[in-house]
């Protein structure tokens, strides 16, 4: 079935689509949803906007840079929808493995830099309106290793992986690029630190370290993309925004045919 062209709605909510925001990143980015608590910064951000915009999970645990560019040009171009309304890129924790203890993941800082510069390119050529790049976060050094043990049957001589003096480069190598594509960065390094209840394991976010970033990426969306920014924290009509939601909020609706319309038609 599809939708007749002749449709008597009136009112701006029937000419509305939700627009496209797309986290991009690794498995921060693929956790990003959280559990059934809601707590994951992705889950936050779908929150916020809930009818105005489509928050699509592109993250893919264990990925770096060099394997992320890989997988964009190589996957169906309806894996990426074009003219994205918001993208985050969020990449670095695997590159900067510590390439003597482990070399499958790392990535050099300087072809770091070109593939992240890449990856930006590509969203800009899908006509991206909104870029933000997120830094790599520090680590729990501690409770990685503790983490990495017990996956790998408490083998006493297992050296850590992530070390923060190494993350560090290539959070601020981010930084770099983004200042120099004239782009939003969520600076990771500046809202968290590596003390243990930032973190699940002493990598992943836990609900805390979650909430940081979510309100740090509102921060700068509201501060730096008016067309995106959202006022208000009811999900009614006491927030406002440029991005009109899909449909009307429930206390907007007086009389249901004045405001849908009384000739809703479908044919075959």
């Amino acid at each position: 079935k599809k939708r007749s062209s002749d449709m008597s709605i009136p009112l701006p909510w029937a000419a509305t689509t939700p627009v496209k925001f797309i986290l991009f990143g690794d498995s921060i980015t693929q956790q990003s949803f959280g559990d059934s608590d809601g707590s994951g910064w992705g889950s936050l951000l779908a929150s916020r906007y809930v009818r105005r915009a489509d928050v699509i999970n592109r993250g893919f645990s264990g990925y770096n840079t060099k394997w992320a560019l890989q997988l964009l040009r190589s996957v169906d171009d309806s894996c990426f929808p074009r003219s994205p309304a918001l993208v985050t890129i969020f990449f670095g924790a695997n590159d900067a493995q510590v390439p003597e203890v482990g070399n499958i993941q790392h990535i050099s800082l300087e072809k770091y830099e070109t593939g992240l510069r890449s990856i930006v390119s590509f969203f800009q050529q899908l006509n991206a309106k909104h870029i933000i790049l997120i830094t790599p976060p520090p680590v729990n050094e501690d409770d990685w290793l503790a983490c990495l043990r017990e996956i790998q049957g408490n083998d006493s001589a297992l050296k850590v992986d992530r070390r923060n003096e190494v993350t560090e480069q290539y959070a601020k190598k981010c930084k770099e690029i983004a200042a120099d594509l004239n782009l939003s960065c969520v600076d990771l390094w500046k809202i968290l630190d590596s003390k243990p209840d930032n973190f699940s394991d002493g990598l992943h976010f836990s609900p805390k370290a979650c909430k940081l970033l979510y309100e740090e990426l509102a921060r700068i969306i509201d501060e730096k993309m008016p067309d995106l920014a959202v006022r208000g924290d009811k999900i009614n009509s006491d927030s406002t925004s440029e991005l009109l939601p899909l449909g009307p909020w429930w206390d907007q609706i007086r009389d249901a045919e004045t405001t849908f319309g009384n000739k809703k038609q479908r044919t075959e």
